[in-house]
């Protein structure tokens, strides 16, 4: 769910109609905050266990993207993942068990399905779980520490991004391994299309690649000149055949989904962190120069520039689905909401 809004020293997440926000740090409590007054709902207290908060350090959170279901959010943390109650606290439902080892990365399915995977000292172990809280399947995955887990917009496929330089797509039904697909360095992360026909890699070592869902072949390599740290589709209406990719080298690109024609090239005077589209096919970046952008990205105009401090560094960007109201979380360990460029609240991790 790209609802989630996640850099190095924080994660922030919004609720799908933005009414409610959650924000983590390293060695901090997770809080939920109402955006419309700016105040805060609920402290999940860390070291309490599962039964009273989070269980330790918030390495993903996502809100169910159901209207009915808005407050319930998915906060995992190294030992524990468990659906809540943005509002009150409580918990919902039981926890998500049968973990050994350390999560580190997990994804929430459109359909309420939730993936995980963790590290023991044998390897890495990937988890499904169904709607109600009970294990699908698991596989012991061969490779280096996933970075990144995610499933496809049909919730069908499953895809991880590991340290080992491959992003391994699963049948999200059953587990089995549909493709291997190859880079030369970490992958940082990976995205299906909506509509099963592309995936896109980030990576590393400088390169996007655009790949075939069905047949796992390589359609496209995505040059930068830094390390490419996210890659991501637009979803509205015909321009899904657009990919943008954020990297190092202080430039986002624009890319055709279809065959990896280059598009645009939108800079900054920092490394971009993230990149992202909104509803309107406008994208949004967030780099380390203290800035997130809006851009125009068919003129190249900046539409909006979403001003942090001066020595902070944006490191990611995330947008309400209906357009309205964007979330960024910078190394100040401060989430911020913005409407039009304008800043609405701050939140404090």
């Amino acid at each position: 769910l790209e609802v989630t809004s996640s850099s190095k020293d924080m994660l922030a997440a919004f609720s799908i109609r933005g009414r409610f926000v959650l924000t983590a740090a390293e060695g901090a409590a997770a809080r939920t905050w109402d955006v419309q007054t700016g105040e805060p709902l609920h402290t999940f207290a860390l070291g309490d266990g599962v039964a009273a908060g989070t269980g330790g350090a918030v390495v993903a959170a996502a809100f169910r993207p159901r209207i009915q279901k808005e407050s319930e959010v998915l906060i995992v943390s190294a030992n524990s993942a468990r659906f809540w109650d943005a509002k009150t606290g409580a918990p919902i439902g039981e926890p998500l068990e049968q973990h050994q080892g350390t999560i580190v990365s997990a994804a929430l399915s459109y359909s309420g399905e939730v993936a995980t995977a963790s590290e023991t000292g044998a390897g890495v172990t990937v988890r499904t779980f169904n709607q109600h809280g009970h294990v699908k399947w698991a596989v012991d995955q061969p490779g280096g520490a996933v970075l990144f887990t995610t499933f496809s917009g049909f919730g069908d496929r499953l895809a991880t991004a590991s340290q080992d330089g491959k992003a391994r797509v699963r049948n999200a039904h059953g587990g089995q391994l549909l493709h291997t697909l190859q880079h030369e360095d970490a992958v940082l992360s990976v995205q299906m299309a909506m509509d099963n026909r592309r995936i896109v890699t980030a990576s590393k070592d400088k390169t996007a690649r655009l790949w075939d869902m069905h047949t796992g072949a390589l359609v496209a390599t995505l040059q930068h000149e830094g390390a490419v740290r996210s890659a991501r589709f637009c979803f509205e209406g015909f321009e899904w055949l657009r990919v943008v990719t954020a990297s190092d080298d202080g430039t986002a690109k624009v890319w055709s989904a279809h065959d990896g024609e280059l598009l645009a090239t939108l800079e900054h005077d920092g490394a971009v962190r993230a990149a992202a589209f909104d509803k309107f096919g406008r994208v949004l970046t967030a780099s380390a120069d203290g800035a997130a952008r809006v851009w125009d990205y068919k003129t190249g105009a900046v539409l909006q520039t979403l001003q942090h401090g001066e020595n902070e560094e944006v490191g990611s960007v995330a947008v309400v689905p209906n357009g309205g109201l964007v979330l960024t979380a910078s190394s100040d360990l401060r989430a911020r909401v913005w409407s039009e460029g304008n800043l609405q609240r701050t939140f404090q991790a």
